[in-house]
């Protein structure tokens, strides 16, 4: 009788293993394991945005240093100061003003 009882009562400790804790323990394992995989996975995307926001700002200081005009050393010719006259005065004037209408 007695062996009957220890074999029940580890059966019994058995299946409550098997039924219970172990579905529970794997339930949790998937969860943190989807938890860490998705948290790498958003620092491996922001690492990459950062190297090509990096990258690009390289690119465009590098093209604002070689694109950058020299310094005017001369004297600006009349016709152009003619032009900046004109453009001036066209802006201050009205919109009505400023059209260009075909007679």
């Amino acid at each position: 009788m007695l062996r009957r009882l220890r074999a029940n009562n580890f059966f019994h400790t058995f299946f409550v293993f098997m039924e219970r804790v172990l579905p529970t323990t794997i339930r949790y394992c998937i969860v943190m394991s989807a938890r860490f995989v998705r948290t790498r996975v958003q620092r491996v995307v922001a690492w990459i945005i950062l190297h090509i926001e990096r990258k690009l700002e390289r690119v465009l200081h590098t093209v604002r240093e070689r694109t950058t005009p020299p310094p005017g050393k001369g004297e600006v010719s009349s016709f152009l100061r003619a032009v900046a006259d004109h453009k001036t005065k066209l802006l201050h004037s009205a919109p009505m003003d400023r059209a260009i209408f075909d007679e």
